[in-house]
């Protein structure tokens, strides 16, 4: 049993250094030519802060987004507050078997109010130009 330990071990290692040699090369986006417009330019960002690429070589050109500018402003209405408290007593409800008390809360806590609140609005094109390409 000692010998056989040793030689599982081995062997198992031996296996996993020659998977590393099979694996993929990392995915990679080719174009053929620059975005010549925002729809045809490819999204870069992390929901809060944002970029639109369109791919130039001597020229680069990123559309620039980030989430405060926007076109709205604050609307006290928009916030509802449902706290754990009431979240607790509709779930209550509904393990009691009162659906239609339980549907008027919910329709009345959890839906979304019609008010516009503006949209996002870019910041502007960040332009590059590479002189020596």
């Amino acid at each position: 049993m000692r010998k056989i330990l040793p030689a599982i071990f081995f062997a198992l290692s031996v296996c996993s250094l020659n998977a590393k040699s099979n694996l993929v090369e990392s995915p990679q986006l080719w174009y053929e030519q620059a975005a010549d417009e925002w729809m045809k330019s490819v999204p870069l960002g992390n929901g809060r802060l944002g970029a639109m690429v369109y791919g130039g070589v001597e020229t680069e050109t990123l559309a620039l987004n980030e989430s405060s500018m926007w076109s709205g402003q604050y609307d006290p209405d928009q916030h509802i507050a449902f706290g754990r408290e009431r979240h607790d007593a509709l779930r209550q409800l509904y393990f009691d078997g009162k659906f239609l008390e339980g549907h008027k809360i919910a329709h009345d806590s959890l839906r979304g109010v019609k008010h516009s609140f503006g949209t996002h609005l870019p910041i502007g094109d960040l332009t590059l130009d590479f002189v020596y390409t």
